[in-house]
């Protein structure tokens, strides 16, 4: 369910896979692109919340359970710089010039709430 342009996913959209994962976000040319948020499994939460590229996650982003909630720098689906908290992640995001979404400034309960009602 979303946006179309010459037959492929482009813009918003959401995809429900038969297995209970989903996707809700940006796609451009069929591919995950821009911010988005992937949810492994509902109960219990597993989600990702942050950048995508050419489908998969690239760029500033967190990883929410119901135990922790994980800041990262992710590239090409890969973390490769871990985060104390969100105040590291958003320096690191003005220091390199990096967009920073503000559903990121929400406290971990209500980013549990804002998935829950995407």
């Amino acid at each position: 369910m979303g946006q179309f342009l010459n037959g492929k996913m482009h813009g918003y959209g959401e995809f429900y896979w038969s297995d209970g994962k989903k996707y809700v976000g940006n796609y451009q040319e069929d591919q995950k692109n821009g911010f988005g948020v992937f949810f492994w499994s509902i109960n219990p939460v597993k989600v990702f919340i942050g950048s995508w590229k050419d489908g998969v996650q690239n760029g500033l982003g967190l990883i929410l359970t119901p135990s922790k909630i994980c800041y990262g720098l992710w590239n090409k689906a890969k973390k490769v710089l871990s985060f104390k908290g969100l105040w590291d992640m958003k320096r690191y995001a003005k220091e390199n010039n990096l967009k920073y979404n503000s559903v990121f400034e929400k406290n971990p309960k209500d980013v549990l709430n804002f998935c829950e009602n995407i």
